[in-house]
């Protein structure tokens, strides 16, 4: 908006510009008010604003849902907004009006980033956090910023490194060299000058500890898994001077833990109970005789889960081949680490990652091998009617073998030979994994024909030869392990001459896509009873099931009149010798598209998409130059209006669709153009088992 102010004396004016944006309702948008230097673990909460089509801000009459894109950075309250900051980096939240149309939903974003303190850690400690007396290690450390990325110190900036007992440990100030001086423990610290950024790790002085090859080992027996709340007897192993396991002298064991992910609530023995928040520890055994006050120590790091927790037992047989059945089962912990029935509404899902490899019974976890491979079974809860984020999942992978076999390749077309005329054979060993392999060294294979009236065959190079007319099954076979692998049996025909028709074959190499008004020319080859050859004198008719969506003349000139399918059917007559006209046929289902922009998706849903199963949907979309592209602004995928919504659930940006209840429904994709009249869409009726 410009405004000029013309002055009545003289005619001059002054002029000033302001810069508004005016939007479009209806419109939801968040009040970016969050304050400047949003940190870890601070809170606030965000309003938004909402504005139908006449631009009227109103309370939305079916209510908001926020979500943040990311929940290690930011989490927020779903219904009241409410930011948790959780670690350092940048994160999106959106805000949706929750229409019962959900291609009537709009949303407002917001992105910040959330800070954190700077921080300092020490590195480099020794084994165990542990030096002898006399001993010395340089410690050294990594500095990380606000965003908690690593990076130098300031400009400017130095540490300094302080020991908590110089009786114990020594440090220096500046290079952050440790000495042990006496046995017992030091709190070594390293600070940034200026400031309160510190880091302190405890390091051990075992300047008593003992030299006679005597030694404590922890026994790794925690329970898998081992979760918060659940509670464990950690034990140890005393070894004497001779490596013999012996009862261990009187003395005293002090349990440690680094993170606090273990409590321990007594030392002798250990009992620790998982706590916090999970993940990776390290718990610490000194044990101190009380003979002579010196020390063994040892050291095991293990992991603690959080509930609740699914847990497949993975027990599938070594050697499970091809045709052989296992049920698996899972165990379920709740939050507070107890193994339990699983209580959730939606019972335990069962699926597998590739059904050629192996299929699973959805309910009840029945492992079936159906081909050699590699494949992962993954059991899911369903928490149905709430948040699917509340859903515990695990998997569980493991191969799949079969039975070595030999294949014959390289076999003559049709397949046939000429009598006299010879063909070389050839032949592939695939070992127990279905992977293709050279033979076993020493190993050999051996050629037969089960008609050597008919064909004959060199038994160790694979070269046949046409003896006279008929027909022979031909074999290769080979012995490992005292086991005879024996391929399957191929037919070859022996003819006297070439020239009786057999087959025709349309190219099928339409353009993709094939676009309403566009021609092409499509072509065929020919077969005779011995194989691919010049196409003999014949008359040749082509015919479309649907002309009114393509169109085709006897030259094969294809035409896209319209969009949809349609059947292209050949139809070639030529004579043969002593039979006379033979009529060969082939077909070729085509589609037509219309001219981009446009979209289509991949129909390739398997027929046994069932209960629990899920399927990544991809599209082709193709621009105004009929050229294929991804789709300049994105695409959006809903369940079409008035369609079943219970069928299938459907994330709108990736595709991925998981089936909820057996019936039909249909998907829809589309465009996200800003203008309407712009989009394009495509839908794909599915079917749930």
């Amino acid at each position: 908006i410009t405004v000029r102010y013309t002055f009545d004396s003289d005619g001059n004016y002054l002029e000033d510009t302001y810069e508004i944006e005016v939007l479009q309702g209806p419109l939801v948008r968040i009040l970016e008010d969050l304050p400047e230097g949003f940190k870890k673990d601070q809170t606030h909460t965000l309003t938004a604003e909402y504005y139908n089509a006449f631009g009227t801000k109103m309370t939305h009459p079916d209510g908001l849902r926020w979500t943040s894109n990311a929940p290690t950075v930011a989490t927020v309250d779903s219904s009241m907004g409410e930011v948790t900051a959780v670690g350092p980096g940048t994160v999106t939240i959106t805000v949706m009006t929750q229409e019962s149309d959900s291609n009537s939903r709009i949303n407002g974003t917001y992105e910040f980033d959330v800070l954190t303190d700077p921080e300092i850690a020490i590195i480099d400690l020794p084994t165990n956090s542990s030096i002898n007396v006399g001993g010395t290690e340089t410690l050294d450390y990594e500095y990380y910023d606000n965003t908690g990325t690593k990076v130098d110190l300031p400009q400017g900036s130095t540490v300094t490194w302080t020991s908590s007992d110089s009786t114990k440990v020594s440090v220096d100030s500046s290079t952050g060299e440790i000495t042990g001086v006496a046995a017992g423990s030091a709190d070594i610290t390293v600070t940034v000058s200026g400031t309160s950024i510190s880091s302190t790790e405890t390091i051990m002085v075992l300047g008593i500890a003992r030299n006679d090859g005597s030694r404590i080992v922890i026994n790794e027996n925690i329970p898998d898994p081992f979760l918060v709340g659940q509670t464990h007897t950690f034990t140890f192993t005393y070894y004497d001077s001779s490596s013999m396991e012996t009862n261990v002298p009187a003395g005293s064991a002090e349990w440690t833990n680094s993170n606090g992910r273990i409590t321990f609530s007594s030392m002798n023995p250990g009992e620790g109970t998982g706590a916090g928040v999970g993940g990776r520890t390290r718990i610490k055994l000194k044990y101190t005789f009380d003979s002579d006050g010196n020390f063994l120590v040892d050291e095991y790091r293990p992991f603690v889960i959080p509930g609740p927790l699914v847990q497949i037992i993975e027990n599938i047989p070594e050697g499970f081949k091809k045709g052989q059945t296992h049920p698996l089962a899972a165990e379920y912990y709740n939050a507070t680490g107890n193994k339990v029935d699983y209580p959730g509404t939606g019972g335990l899902i069962w699926s597998s990652s590739d059904e050629t490899v192996a299929t699973v019974d959805s309910s009840t976890g029945e492992v079936t091998a159906v081909g050699p491979g590699t494949v992962t079974i993954t059991v899911k809860t369903q928490e149905f009617g709430t948040n699917s984020r509340d859903e515990e999942e695990d998997a569980y992978k493991f191969t799949v073998l079969t039975k070595p076999k030999l294949v014959i390749v390289d076999p003559p077309e049709t397949p046939s030979i000429i009598i006299n005329n010879t063909h070389d054979l050839g032949y592939e060993y695939f070992d127990n994994t279905g992977t293709k392999v050279n033979l076993p060294m020493g190993a050999t294979v051996t050629w037969t024909s089960s008609d050597t009236t008919k064909i004959t065959i060199d038994s160790s190079t694979g070269v046949m030869t046409g003896v006279a007319t008929g027909s022979s099954n031909i074999t290769v076979s080979t012995t490992i392990d005292g086991e005879t692998i024996i391929s399957e049996e191929l037919e070859i025909f022996v003819f006297a001459s070439r020239g009786i028709p057999v087959s025709v074959d349309i190219i099928e190499d339409l353009p993709n896509p094939f676009i309403v008004g566009q021609n092409y020319t499509l072509k065929f080859d020919y077969y005779d009873n011995v194989g691919k050859t010049t196409k003999p004198t014949g008359t040749t008719i082509w015919g479309s099931s649907k002309n009114k969506n393509a169109s085709i003349t006897n030259a094969g000139v294809l035409t896209a009149e319209r969009a949809g399918t349609t059947e292209i059917m050949l139809t070639f007559t030529t004579l043969s010798p002593g039979i006379g006209n033979v009529s060969l046929t082939d077909t070729y289902d085509i589609r037509v598209d219309k001219a981009g922009p446009a979209i289509r998706i991949i129909e390739d849903i398997p027929s046994t998409f069932a209960v629990g199963d899920t399927h990544t949907l991809t599209y082709l979309y193709w621009n105004v130059s009929n050229q294929y592209v991804d789709s300049p602004t994105g695409v959006r995928w809903t369940i079409s209006k008035g369609s079943d919504k219970d069928i299938v659930t459907i994330d709108p940006d990736s595709g991925v669709i998981t089936a909820s209840k057996a019936g039909t429904t249909t998907i829809k994709v589309r465009t996200k153009e800003d203008n309407k009249d712009e989009r394009v869409d495509n839908t794909y009726q599915i079917t749930v088992n």
